[in-house]
């Protein structure tokens, strides 16, 4: 279910009891547990001091790393079911980006927990969003590559695809993804004509390593 993130001198990965692990990376040993409760997908994110991690039943914690204790939760106040989050959060300049299942974005501060905006796609996410340069990049079920302002949550741009579009890479001023029409494309973080499409030949259902 989870995948690890790394924290200092710490491993942090979620398990399909909901467990959140900080293991010490040079002897293996457990530094802690944060139970959330509900199956863990994805990889925390990491800011202040702080681990965010999200689970199956739709609620955000931020985790202090030094303790393990829990700083805050988050859930939206409209849900229905699945309004799971099934991927990693992204954390950046402050705040703290989640897709969720009800098809919507959300922002929040990431000291506090506070709702900062919320942006509806439509439909089912679950993919990751990612943060870069004061943009949060989100992949859309409907096909759709969105980029939207990280203070205000407005769409600066979006690109399109055949497809349900997967989470996206960011490097040196351009973002990667793909979809499952089978392409992999590249665009500027402030444009929105494509550098480049590579066709895979199937659908694209991971994110893009970039080496």
């Amino acid at each position: 279910s989870g995948s690890p993130a790394s924290a200092g001198n710490l491993i942090l990965i979620g398990d399909s009891e909901g467990k959140l692990h900080a293991v010490d990376r040079g002897t293996g040993r457990e530094a802690w547990t944060f139970n959330t409760r509900a199956t863990i997908n994805g990889a925390p994110a990491i800011l202040g001091g702080k681990a965010f991690v999200g689970g199956a039943d739709g609620t955000l914690f931020a985790v202090d790393l030094a303790t393990g204790g829990v700083k805050w939760s988050y859930s939206p106040a409209e849900q229905y079911t699945p309004g799971a989050i099934w991927a990693s959060p992204a954390a950046g300049d402050g705040k703290v980006f989640f897709n969720s299942a009800d098809g919507k974005t959300y922002a929040l501060d990431a000291e506090t927990g506070s709702q900062l905006w919320v942006f509806d796609t439509g439909r089912e996410l679950r993919s990751s969003p990612v943060y870069s340069d004061g943009l949060v990049f989100v992949g859309a079920y409907e096909g759709l590559f969105l980029a939207l302002d990280a203070r205000t949550g407005r769409k600066t741009w979006g690109g399109g695809a055949g497809g349900p579009v997967g989470t996206a890479r960011v490097s040196d001023g351009v973002v990667y993804f793909g979809a499952w029409d089978g392409l992999v494309q590249a665009v500027r973080l402030k444009g929105v004509i494509p550098l480049w499409k590579y066709g895979a030949g199937e659908s694209v259902t991971t994110a893009p390593t970039i080496a």
